[in-house]
C-alpha cells in the first residue's frame, strides 16, 4: 500500500482530530488538568496528540515531532507541529471557538498547514504547492483563498490575536508601531482568527501572540495563500512571543 502524500495526512490527521474532540466535547465527565502556567489542558488534548504521534510514526517514522503536550521528538529536516485543541479553555467549557492545528515544517519553514474547527464545521488549509483552502460546512467543496493585494500602510485592515486590552505592556509595546495604521478590527474568543483573515484577504496584517505550535499551521496557510510570516525570537522563559502575518504587500 502506498504511504499517502503529505496533504493526505495532513487531512486524515485533521479527520481523527476532530473525530476525538467532538466525541468529548460538552461531555460531563472531560478530565481536566492545569498545567503550570495556568493554562488547562484535557485529556481529550493529550489523547489526540498521541493518536497523531502514532499515524505519523506509521507513515512518516523518519519525521521529527513537536507537540504542545509532549514536546519534540526525533531529529532531520522535517517537523510535524501538533497543537491538538487550541482553544482548550473554550472546548472545555462548551464553546464553539476552538480547533486543531497541524503543520508540516522542512527547515524549518512551512510547507503544509490545516486549522480544523469541527464545532463550526470549518477548515483551512494549504501547501506551498496547491495553495490556500478554505470549507465553510462540513462535506462542503473548498474554496480558494489568497491574501489581499492592498499596499498602502493607510488602508489597512489589522488585528491581534489576543485583543490589544488582553495584552501585556511588553506585547502592547510590540504592536504600537501599527497602531497608527489603517484600521484596527477587534477580534473576540478565539485567538487565531486574524491570522485565518490574512489568508483569505480579510485582514492585511495581524499579530499573534503563543508558541510555536500556535503559530506553525497558521504561518502554513498565510503562505500558502501568497502572504509572509515574521517570527519573533523565542524568549529563553518559556513565555509567549510574537508571529506577525501580512499579505506580502505591506511591511512588518
Amino acid at each position: 500500500m502506498t504511504d499517502p502524500s503529505d496533504l493526505d495526512l495532513l487531512l486524515l490527521a485533521a479527520d481523527i482530530a476532530d473525530r476525538e474532540s467532538m466525541r468529548t466535547w460538552r461531555s460531563d465527565d472531560l478530565d481536566v488538568e492545569v498545567k503550570p502556567d495556568g493554562s488547562p489542558v484535557s485529556a481529550t488534548d493529550k489523547l489526540i496528540e498521541r493518536l497523531l504521534r502514532e499515524l505519523l510514526a506509521e507513515h512518516r517514522p523518519h519525521d521529527r515531532i513537536l507537540g504542545e503536550e509532549e514536546g519534540a521528538t526525533g531529529s532531520g529536516r522535517r517537523c510535524w507541529v501538533l497543537d491538538p485543541i487550541d482553544g482548550t479553555g473554550s472546548f472545555v467549557t462548551g464553546r464553539r471557538a476552538w480547533g486543531s492545528l497541524i503543520a508540516l515544517e522542512i527547515d524549518d519553514g512551512p510547507v503544509a498547514g490545516m486549522v480544523s474547527m469541527p464545532a463550526l464545521g470549518r477548515r483551512w488549509w494549504g501547501t506551498v504547492d496547491t495553495g490556500a483552502f478554505h470549507a465553510a460546512t462540513p462535506g462542503a467543496a473548498p474554496e480558494p483563498i489568497r491574501v489581499s493585494d492592498e499596499s498602502s500602510d493607510d488602508a489597512i485592515r489589522w488585528s491581534s490575536g489576543p485583543a490589544i486590552d488582553e495584552l501585556s505592556d511588553d506585547e502592547r509595546a510590540r504592536i504600537a508601531r501599527f497602531e497608527g495604521c489603517g484600521r484596527y478590527v477587534p477580534m473576540s474568543e478565539w485567538t487565531t482568527y486574524p491570522a485565518l483573515m490574512v489568508a483569505d484577504g480579510s485582514l492585511e496584517l495581524a499579530v499573534h501572540f503563543g508558541q510555536h505550535w500556535d503559530h506553525a499551521a497558521l504561518a502554513a496557510v498565510v503562505v500558502a495563500a501568497g502572504g509572509k510570516v515574521i517570527d519573533d525570537p523565542a524568549p529563553a522563559d518559556g513565555r509567549r512571543y510574537a508571529a506577525t502575518f501580512t499579505n506580502g504587500h505591506i511591511g512588518p
